[in-house]
């Protein structure tokens, strides 16, 4: 494993807490790494539908990207198949962005 390569888990199964305000990744598999992304900071839904196909995927960000850029250290990633349209979440070309819950 490259310590500059993406780490990429499809996410079999998840759950979300009774007030619906957190959900945990209960069951996935490691499918791949991604060393150069198209875009430096973020592997977006094109490259892992090419590389793994349609799915939900984990994608981990190497250590020296989430600190130099400040943004997470993971990222969920669903390609277009798997994403579901709700007033939670928006696409913005090849990047799916969630905002918060209404209150």
């Amino acid at each position: 494993m490259a310590a500059e390569s993406f780490k990429v888990w499809r996410v079999l199964e998840e759950t979300e807490s009774a007030d619906g305000k957190v959900r945990t990744i209960t069951k996935k598999e490691f499918v791949g790494e991604i060393e150069k992304p198209k875009e430096e900071i973020y592997v977006v839904w094109p490259e892992l539908a090419e590389r793994f196909g349609e799915g939900y995927y984990l994608v981990q960000n190497p250590p020296g990207i989430h600190k130099r850029y400040l943004v997470p250290d993971k990222q969920l990633v669903r390609t277009p198949a798997y994403f579901e349209p709700s007033p939670f979440g928006e696409r913005n070309g090849a990047r799916i962005t969630y905002k918060a819950r209404p209150p």
